[in-house]
């Protein structure tokens, strides 16, 4: 897996916050559990009655180290399947981590919120009744009630009904609920799985909430097929155009605009999309968007309040600026909306329940923070987070506050190996962005760099430190994360092979440079000596391998071609005419 195939899925990485309500009988069917007044302290404990080490606290939701641990584990295995087992990369790790810390703090968040709405997540009759566990009749109610709700019964609908639905799935509804109530009780008179138990039933008791309020009307529907069209004046930032030059075009037409010059000669001046096919001119092009795709970004809904004809100011459109001018807004339902209104009611209700489940959870995240009492933790969080941030000048700040506090994990506080990466990572997007001051960012970050090499093989890593030290004329701590770097660079692949041959080259470099003395210089050729010596065996070792894989490969083919020949001749079958013409005559009777 490339470092920027990492990084895409890593920005991508976590559950946000798009929690599918209902999307059919299948979820529903196949509920288990996962890691999914004044109120009372919600927290993991051990037999003995202790409290489990708290990594991170939600109002009054404790989260355990166990908690994190166990759902990184599961993701890290999901990884591994994925990526072929190829998971070594420290950033892996990382990844796995904080999605686990992001998930954990968003169902601790759903308790904050079902307890404003009375949820008593301390009382166990309260989560039991929230998951509809206290009879099957109330079960099944609820699963009636949910799938007349999304058109998977209908209005009218009986209990043999939602039977039928539930054969047809493979299961019986009396044996998930007796599954789920068994775990359920199982996991609530534990101490340390209870608060699993608690998140499930608050997130549950705020989704029906929201999905039994949804009730469209057929006007509702049609209004999922409303589009909008613009003409758009976009300014795009490269490796030559910078956000502020981009910014700052961008300010320039929409002053041409202002100052009377139509859209569309200001489209054609400063516009960088090319004309679309068949048309000549920029000012020609125009772009539909549904208007429910539109509303969902904060940036781009001011643009449903223009009239046609107006325009916008320059808005952050990823890598550039675009001025938008509204030509047109209108609602075309298709000619099948009849025969199709049970799915477009069921798409419906699982957009806005996924959207007023987001509103939700983005106003308690204003009123309820996360407290960390791990700080690797915690740094991982908001690097994480900072990935989503709204502007750059928002993500570079949340990056510095990841860096400020992963910096300061030391080796013997818990998830050092989290802080000493996020540290790193963290570095690597100060230190290479655009505005960086790299002199005033050099001292910090040599010293996390020089960390992150003592326990993780990473041979740019090194080669920066070494580079550092070499410019500084120290040459005994050049030498010393060169031999590191060698140290580390275990096995004879392809890459091992490509790192043994830079680390080479540096070490000659600091030779040039009068910066290795001559026990130095003993001792890594002794080095190079054993590598090679134990190179060679390796490769006599694989050839031998690969000798005995031919071998076997071609006795086996042998093997076949003499089981084929041996094998007893079939006599070959006339066919169906020839046979019919010697028993009857040709063609008759």
């Amino acid at each position: 897996m490339s470092i920027s195939n990492f990084q895409e899925k890593f920005i991508k990485g976590g559950c946000g916050k798009a929690i599918v309500i209902v999307s059919g009988a299948a979820l529903i069917f196949g509920m288990v559990f996962s890691n999914c007044s004044k109120a009372q302290q919600i927290s993991a404990r051990g037999l003995n009655g202790d409290k489990l080490q708290t990594a991170f606290s939600v109002g009054n939701v404790e989260i355990p180290v166990s908690y994190i641990d166990k759902s990184a584990a599961d993701q890290l295995e999901k990884m591994k399947m994925q990526f072929g087992g190829s998971v070594t990369d420290p950033r892996f790790r990382v990844q796995a981590v904080a999605g686990a810390i992001g998930d954990l703090v968003q169902q601790a968040e759903c308790v904050q919120i079902a307890q404003k709405q009375g949820f008593n997540g301390g009382n166990d009759d309260d989560v039991k009744k929230a998951l509809h566990f206290t009879s099957e009749k109330d079960f099944r109610d609820i699963l009636t009630t949910t799938f007349r709700k999304v058109g998977q019964l209908k209005p009218n609908s009986t209990d043999k009904d939602l039977d039928d639905l539930a054969e047809k799935q493979g299961v019986k509804i009396s044996d998930i609920y007796k599954k789920n109530l068994e775990d359920a009780e199982k996991k609530l008179k534990d101490p340390a799985d209870r608060p699993l138990v608690v998140m499930q039933a608050a997130q549950r008791f705020i989704s029906e909430k929201i999905l039994m309020s949804i009730n469209p009307t057929d006007d509702d529907l049609k209004k999922q097929f409303e589009s909008v069209t613009f003409k758009q004046i976009t300014i795009k930032t490269d490796a030559k155009v910078t956000d502020d030059q981009a910014k700052a075009k961008a300010d320039k037409a929409e002053a041409d605009l202002k100052a009377g010059k139509s859209f569309e000669d200001t489209m054609d001046a400063y516009s960088e999309e090319a004309p679309m096919p068949g048309k000549k001119k920029k000012s020609e092009n125009e772009q539909t968007y549904p208007v429910n795709i539109v509303g969902e970004a904060p940036d781009f809904k001011p643009l449903l309040a223009l009239k046609p004809g107006g325009y916008s100011d320059p808005v952050k459109v990823g890598t550039g600026y675009t001025i938008f001018k509204l030509i047109d807004r209108k609602i075309k339902v298709p000619d099948t909306f009849e025969k199709q209104k049970d799915q477009i009611r069921t798409s419906f209700i699982s957009q806005e329940s996924q959207k007023q489940m987001k509103e939700q959870l983005d106003k308690i995240e204003k009123e309820v923070k996360p407290s960390f009492q791990i700080k690797a933790y915690e740094a991982a969080y908001i690097f994480m987070r900072a990935q989503s941030a709204g502007s750059p000048d928002e993500t570079a700040k949340a990056v510095q506050n990841a860096f400020d506090i992963a910096k300061t994990v030391g080796k013997q506080d818990p998830g050092y190996d989290i802080g000493i990466s996020i540290a790193k990572m963290s570095s690597d997007v100060l230190f290479n962005s655009p505005k960086a001051d790299k002199a005033k960012l050099k001292a910090d970050r040599l010293k996390v760099l020089e960390s992150y090499v003592e326990d993780n093989k990473d041979w740019a890593s090194s080669k920066e430190v070494i580079d550092n030290y070499k410019d500084a004329k120290n040459g005994d701590a050049a030498y010393h994360a060169l031999t590191q770097a060698f140290d580390k660079n275990l096995g004879f692949d392809i890459d091992a092979q490509r790192d043994y041959s830079e680390i080479s080259a540096k070490f000659l470099e600091l030779k040039a440079a009068g910066l290795i003395k001559p026990e130095q210089e003993k001792e890594f050729l002794g080095k190079q000596k054993q590598w090679s010596t134990e190179k060679t065996k390796y490769d006599q070792e694989q050839a031998l391998i690969k000798k005995q894989e031919d071998e076997a490969r071609k006795k086996a083919e042998e093997d076949a071609k003499k089981a084929k020949a041996n094998a007893p001749k079939t006599p070959a079958k006339g066919n169906d005419s020839s046979i019919i013409n010697q028993g009857t005559g040709k063609g008759g009777k």
